[in-house]
């Protein structure tokens, strides 16, 4: 099998012994890294494997047991510990094996049975199974089963078993693990400490609500808990904490017992905010007896039987205002016009015909975008606005990123990864490298892109609109929209945010 275990270990001759039995016959390579033990452990490990090496303990268990994978002659792990016992056969190891071949960048699940002081049992899924090449361990304590490349594990459950014994100890065993575990939680408070301000402030600076949320409650005594979570830290820390547990933005809670649970779901329910429904679209700008002319293409990317949701947002909008929508196709527009008998209050267009619009439109009748009002809409109009000057100064070999909020399925003459792209290169005349990013995939650095273009963000909120808006202004990289690009490029952005006096476009 191209799968192998591997344990770290330190004075475990207690248990290695039957942790090595279970294993002997299962036709795996057994790695074995011994963190400075002085009883007889190594002795028992080399009955059993040839693969026991020497790590210098650093208050680190994760760097302990990737150590322990580097030493593997095999890319499929399964990580156990000394007191953990397989209960599983040579079988359920092959089909492990098997399914990490196959799906080498999913992580496998195994069942884990723990027995407890008092000889009872419960039982725990654990990510403990992966290849190295798509996966790592990281973790001071608690060590965790991550991604190499940062992104969300994908796991499966495996049919692999085993009996923990660790939480059966006796007081003695107890004091000395909760001692170890204390000076590890101190160590990485203190590392945690140092990013705290930074954190703290980007958090603030793009608005994002945050809750610090200490867990494992239960096992901290008022004793230990003082030690924790107020000697090791600074006055200032202190005084921050205080303020943070009084405003209820920091909890303490227990999973297993339920602990600070509910107080927790308080927190959370607090920091949702109220909906302004404040906000119009379009019907501040319109008085009651007023009628618009929406402009709707239905081209092949419109929803079958539907219109797409900024043109129903707009329309009740128009409607709350007491005002009448008139919603006709490009094709129709001009006979619509001149059908009226008076000039409608504006026209609202879809940015894919701003431009034939334009010509149809008189200037006297006022003229933007649904792209527009959504920009406005959600908060950054302003800044897209600025932003979108950066077109014209793009150079060859220049890298854009274009984004979708949403993950709508794309079609063969797609706005965002066809039209706009076509556009750019005409209008630029330049050889510019486009990317595209959809849904939650936008991403953290931008300082490779000499522009990004987002879309009207109708399935966004405005708070995760704005956190995108922000991300680009800190990295210093110019941030606009669909609808303020498409008008840029075909020379009618001024007239589209004649609307907004208080807005400049070059």
């Amino acid at each position: 099998m191209n799968l192998s275990v591997c344990i770290i270990a330190k004075n475990e001759e207690k248990h290695i012994e039957k942790c090595m039995q279970c294993l002997s016959d299962k036709e795996v390579q057994i790695v074995v890294a011994d963190t400075g033990s002085t009883d007889k452990t190594k002795e028992i490990a080399k009955k059993y494997t040839e693969f026991v090496y020497d790590f210098k303990w650093i208050d680190d268990f994760g760097a302990a047991k990737q150590f322990a994978v580097s030493k593997a002659s095999n890319d499929n792990i399964l990580i156990l510990d000394c007191d953990e016992y397989l209960q599983s056969d040579k079988t359920v190891l092959e089909k492990l094996n098997s399914m990490l071949e196959n799906e080498p960048q999913r992580a496998g699940r195994i069942k884990c049975i723990n027995v407890l002081e008092d000889d009872s049992k419960n039982t725990d899924w654990i990510t403990r199974a992966f290849n190295r090449k798509y996966y790592k361990v990281e973790g001071k304590i608690h060590e965790q089963i991550v991604k190499t490349d940062g992104e969300p594990a994908d796991t499966f459950l495996s049919a692999v078993v085993i009996k923990h014994v660790g939480y059966a100890l006796n007081d003695d065993e107890k004091k000395k693990k909760a001692l170890r575990n204390i000076k590890l939680l101190k160590k990485r408070l203190a590392e945690l400490e140092k990013n705290f301000d930074s954190d703290i402030t980007q958090n603030n600076e793009k608005e994002i609500p945050y809750i610090i949320v200490n867990n494992k409650a239960d096992l901290l005594s008022d004793e230990i808990s003082e030690k924790v979570c107020q000697n090791n830290v600074s006055e200032q820390r202190k005084a921050e904490q205080n303020a943070l547990l009084s405003s209820g933005q920091e909890q303490y809670v227990s999973a297993l017992t339920g602990a600070g649970i509910y107080e927790l779901k308080e927190c959370i329910g607090k920091l949702t905010p109220n909906e302004d429904m404040t906000l119009k679209i379009v019907g501040d700008l319109l008085h009651p007896g007023d009628f618009v002319v929406l402009v709707v293409p239905i081209d092949s990317a419109a929803p079958k039987g539907r219109l797409i949701l900024p043109q129903q947002q707009t329309i009740r909008d128009v409607l709350e205002a007491n005002a009448a929508a008139i919603v006709v196709k490009e094709s129709e527009l001009k006979q619509t016009l001149e059908q009226l008998g008076r000039s409608p209050a504006m026209v609202i267009t879809d940015s894919q015909v701003f431009e034939q619009v334009s010509e149809e439109v008189s200037k006297e009748i006022p003229l933007t975008s649904f792209s527009i009002l959504m920009a406005r809409y959600k908060g950054y109009l302003e800044t897209a606005v600025n932003g979108v000057a950066a077109i014209d100064h793009l150079k060859d070999g220049d890298k854009i990123l274009i984004s979708e909020g949403c993950t709508h399925h794309r079609q063969c003459d797609d706005i965002g990864t066809v039209k706009i792209p076509r556009w750019l290169k005409q209008h630029t005349g330049k050889e510019l490298i486009i990317e595209t990013s959809s849904g939650t995939e936008f991403p953290e650095d931008l300082t490779s892109y000499a522009l990004v273009i987002h879309c009207g963000g109708c399935m966004l909120n405005e708070r995760e609109v704005k956190y995108r808006m922000k991300c680009a202004e800190d990295q210093k990289v110019p941030f606009t929209n669909y609808g303020i690009a498409i008008a840029q490029m075909k020379g009618i952005l001024k007239r589209s945010i004649e609307l907004f006096p208080n807005l400049n476009a070059e």
